[in-house]
């Protein structure tokens, strides 16, 4: 084969492959217009294509609804909206609340922040959950556990079988610590005479007690408020009780030898003034008290004279014991000197 068929045969392969593209594009190029104008149909698969269009369909502007608290009824049952303790919700609660301040802003200086959006409320706790209702409700529902009172259990009974009386208090306010430490105070009081304590043993109880004993309805009160915790205060004060109860009953050899000059408060028995009281009311009866052969009939006498069943008694007694054990005051001398006068039945008087 000459130089001149091959070139001859590779022009004529080059022309064919161009012809070739020149023809495709222009059939393409009428395929597409052809297309355009007959708009060809898609090609849809089943359950791909609807969710598409399902996707699609829905795609809308959504309109927000308004705030709950526009919605409620005035007649709702609050129970049923906030029925727990929980964090403030500006879109439930159906009042005006304002909290906080803003500081450096122009046009609101010195305006506190309405409830929406308002951290600040969240940050205190609320009682919402606490009102009347709520309380009536959960008192109902408590009914059905509780049994009723006993009968017999009043008046003296109850303090019979609950000796001890605990007071304490909880506090609510607005902190970033709900705890407050005044809730750790504890307060117990009870009642001397169920010690069962003798003479002696009440008297050092007393003594050990001090002022925090109220002599009027018999009852010493104990306050703790040196531990953290309120459950550690009640413990620590039943622990002072125990010592105290224990310490009082010892008795130490020379208790045996106190006289009456010793005794920081003098008894009314062991007083001069009853001595002479009785002796004067002896008298006053023909009795003689030194006559060892007493009849029958001037031993009930005597005893009567001496029950503390005149008031004039009652109040020479009283009168006495306060100015001999709290002090020669000057009330005091004065009670003192109108209970003797009406104890002789003489007349009052003043010195001027």
């Amino acid at each position: 084969m000459t130089s001149l068929t091959v070139k001859k045969h590779a022009f004529c392969s080059r022309f064919f492959v161009a012809c070739s593209r020149l023809q495709y594009s222009s059939s393409a190029e009428k395929v597409q217009e052809q297309g355009q104008k007959e708009n060809f149909r898609q090609l849809k698969i089943v359950g791909v294509h609807e969710i598409k269009e399902r996707i699609q369909r829905t795609k809308f502007q959504r309109v927000r609804q308004p705030p709950r608290h526009l919605k409620m009824k005035v007649d709702q049952d609050w129970t049923n909206v906030w029925p727990t303790a929980h964090s403030f919700k500006w879109s439930v609660v159906p009042f005006p609340v304002r909290q906080g301040h803003v500081k450096n802003l122009a046009e609101n200086e010195g305006m506190i922040p309405e409830k929406y959006g308002n951290l600040e409320l969240m940050k205190i706790p609320n009682f919402l959950h606490l009102t009347p209702i709520h309380i009536k409700k959960q008192c109902q529902a408590l009914k059905e556990l509780c049994t009723p009172w006993p009968e017999g259990l009043v008046g003296n009974e109850i303090n019979r079988l609950f000796p001890l009386e605990s007071q304490t208090n909880d506090y609510c306010f607005a902190s970033n610590n709900i705890r407050d430490p005044r809730a750790r105070n504890v307060t117990v009081k009870f009642n001397v005479g169920n010690l069962k304590l003798t003479k002696a043993a009440k008297r050092k109880f007393l003594h050990l007690v001090g002022d925090r004993y109220d002599s009027v309805n018999n009852e010493v009160t104990l306050t703790s408020d040196r531990c953290p915790l309120k459950a550690q205060n009640f413990d620590y004060i039943m622990y002072l009780i125990t010592v105290l109860y224990h310490e009082s009953l010892v008795k130490e050899p020379w208790e045996d030898e106190i006289t009456l000059e010793d005794m920081s408060k003098i008894p009314w028995k062991l007083s001069s003034s009853r001595k002479n009281l009785v002796k004067m009311l002896a008298a006053t009866n023909n009795i003689n008290i030194k006559d060892e052969n007493l009849t029958e009939e001037d031993q009930e006498k005597l005893k009567q004279l001496d029950s503390e069943v005149d008031e004039k008694y009652k109040t020479y007694k009283s009168t006495v014991l306060n100015l001999v054990n709290r002090g020669e005051t000057e009330k005091n001398i004065e009670n003192y000197k109108n209970s003797v006068l009406e104890l002789m039945n003489l007349p009052k008087f003043e010195v001027h």
